[in-house]
C-alpha cells in the first residue's frame, strides 16, 4: 500500500477526527498496513506493548485471564475501532489480549515512535490523549452496561464474569500522569502553539 493510501485509511478513522492533516501525515511515516487471519492471535496478555492498530475490516476479540485462569472475551472490536491503547503508557504491557475473529485488515502504528512525536509535539500528545481518554471511557462504560446486565438479582457484577480487579486495570488515570507519559510539560506550552 502507498503513502497515500496509507494516510487516507488513517484520514478516515474515527479516533482522528480531530488531528490536523500535518499531525496524520507525521503518523503516516510510523504506520503500516497489516493483516490478521481468523484465529491469529495479536498480542498475549502481559506481553510487551509496542504498537497499535485501527481496525479497517474485520473483526478482533479482545480477552482477558479470569482468577480461574480461563479466557474471558471482553470485547470485539469492528471496524473504525482503536486496538490497543497499553503502549501508550508505562510499563507498556498489554492488560488484556487479543485475537482476529475474521480475516482483520489494520492500519499498525508503532508505539514508541509515536510516544516520542507526541514528546516533541505536545499538541499531538495532547490530542492523541484525549482520543485515546474517550475510547478508553466509551469501552469502560460499555463494559459497566454488559456486567449491570448479567449480574443476578442485585448482586455485585464485579462478583461474576470479569472480576472488579481485572476491570480495575483501567481505571481512569490522572491528567498528569497522561501528560507525564506523553512527555507534555505544561499545558500552556500547548497553548502558546495553537
Amino acid at each position: 500500500m502507498t503513502l497515500a493510501t496509507t494516510y487516507d485509511a488513517l484520514r478516515a478513522q474515527p479516533l482522528l477526527d480531530g488531528l490536523s492533516d500535518w499531525h496524520v501525515e507525521r503518523l503516516v511515516a510510523h504506520a503500516q498496513r497489516s493483516m490478521f487471519h481468523a484465529g491469529r492471535r495479536i498480542f498475549h496478555e502481559g506481553d510487551p506493548a509496542e504498537r497499535m492498530w485501527l481496525i479497517v475490516d474485520g473483526k478482533v476479540a479482545v480477552d482477558a485471564h479470569t482468577a480461574e485462569q480461563r479466557l474471558v472475551i471482553v470485547d470485539t472490536l469492528c471496524p473504525g475501532a482503536m486496538l490497543g491503547w497499553s503502549w501508550l503508557l508505562p510499563p507498556h504491557r498489554w492488560h488484556f489480549g487479543a485475537v482476529a475473529v475474521e480475516t482483520t485488515q489494520t492500519v499498525e502504528l508503532d508505539g514508541s515512535a509515536v510516544r516520542e512525536l507526541c514528546h516533541n509535539d505536545p499538541l499531538l500528545g495532547y490530542q492523541l490523549a484525549l482520543a485515546v481518554v474517550r475510547v478508553v471511557t466509551d469501552r469502560l462504560q460499555a463494559t459497566r452496561r454488559r456486567l449491570a446486565g448479567h449480574a443476578p438479582g442485585g448482586e455485585s457484577p464485579g462478583e461474576h464474569g470479569l472480576r472488579s480487579r481485572r476491570i480495575g486495570v483501567l481505571a481512569i488515570c490522572s491528567a498528569s500522569h497522561w501528560h507525564a507519559s506523553l512527555g507534555l510539560k505544561r499545558t500552556h506550552q500547548l497553548e502558546e502553539r495553537t
